[in-house]
């Protein structure tokens, strides 16, 4: 109950801020001049860049699974992506939410055990945590060294990239070292008190998952640096989004305003609220009041940014729909993690 009243709000509040910007920023009639000027060419290679969030984690993915022996087709795990990305936007943590969905499907699809397609899962996960924070150091460094941030906005940005690196390099220090960290985890919290039985039967499950995302990590070198390879294209959609509609729009936005959206963009995607709607928006609209963006032109960008968005998710629900796994996706939706009976 607490999470559809928090979900509730947060979509109330965030789609606020959105037509707040949108309105103040632009207006109707100036926006209506930018989309003509940019035409359905402009919307239709922004659709094609955001989908290669999707896209590329797919045959990444692929590559690992293929490297573990597990001979997936690229369309399942392409279907198993739209779908995922569906959940992840309405239950969203810093690009994940579908994942439990994703391992029910391609599990079934493949005949395989759950826990062997979420270390596959878990791997993929890293790969693309990776690409993003290795864009994100970079565009943190240009946006400091090349915009003026005042002390204590540096210390924050600076400061915040240190924890996520360190958290970030201690789990996979963790899997390489074959510290077992998610069975730790698990004896932790059974170490408290919490649902011992229950946990006591996971752990087994855990040790061996855990074995096999260490496997990926130390025994398949060639695999996992081709797997991340692809999957860079994905991170690097997400900095090129913005300087492709205003280039259609007739501004071509330097490399200090590309690194400061990809930054709002990851901050905002990185909050616990339907695809950061509204934080995404309200960081735009300060940050491009200090980088001079046309304010017609950034009311535009943020209605396809959000089309398009959901556009995605809808295909992912249709694909859903379609394979009769909509009670998975609720139970998914709802928190709800063990889908064995589904």
């Amino acid at each position: 109950m607490r999470k559809k009243i928090f979900f509730a709000l947060s979509l109330l509040a965030g789609g606020a801020i959105f037509v707040y910007i949108i309105i103040y920023f632009g207006g109707v009639q100036d926006i209506r001049k930018t989309f003509e000027t940019i035409g359905w060419l402009a919307v239709l290679a922004y659709f094609g860049n955001a989908t290669l969030l999707l896209t590329a984690p797919a045959a990444s993915w692929m590559i690992l699974m293929r490297g573990e022996g597990l001979h997936v087709s690229y369309w399942t795990l392409l279907k198993a992506n739209f779908m995922g990305g569906a959940l992840t936007l309405i239950t969203p943590s810093f690009y994940l939410g579908g994942e439990p969905l994703k391992m029910f499907y391609v599990a079934r699809t493949l005949k395989q055990p759950q826990q062997r397609i979420l270390a596959t899962i878990i791997v993929a996960k890293f790969q693309e945590f990776g690409a993003l924070l290795l864009i994100m150091i970079v565009a943190v460094g240009v946006a400091i060294w090349q915009i003026e941030f005042t002390g204590h906005q540096q210390m924050w940005l600076v400061s915040g990239m240190v924890v996520i690196l360190l958290l970030f390099g201690l789990a996979i220090y963790a899997f390489i070292k074959n510290y077992q960290p998610t069975a730790k985890l698990i004896d932790l919290v059974a170490g408290l008190g919490v649902a011992r039985r229950h946990l006591a039967e996971l752990r087994n499950r855990a040790c061996e998952m855990d074995q096999l995302i260490h496997n990926a990590f130390t025994k398949r070198l060639k695999v996992f640096a081709a797997s991340q390879a692809v999957v860079l294209f994905s991170a690097g959609s997400i900095f090129m989004r913005a300087w492709i509609f205003f280039a259609f729009a007739g501004t071509f936005l330097g490399s200090d305003t590309l690194c400061g959206v990809y930054v709002i963009t990851n901050v905002a995607n990185s909050l616990p609220m339907p695809g950061g709607l509204g934080a995404f928006e309200g960081g735009m609209a300060v940050f491009a009041t200090s980088a001079g963006l046309p304010s017609n032109d950034l009311s535009a960008f943020l209605i396809v940014n959000r089309g398009v968005d959901v556009l995605l998710a809808l295909i992912g629900l249709y694909i859903i729909i379609h394979l009769g796994l909509h009670s998975v996706a609720r139970s998914v939706a709802k928190g709800k993690v063990n889908l064995n009976s589904a």
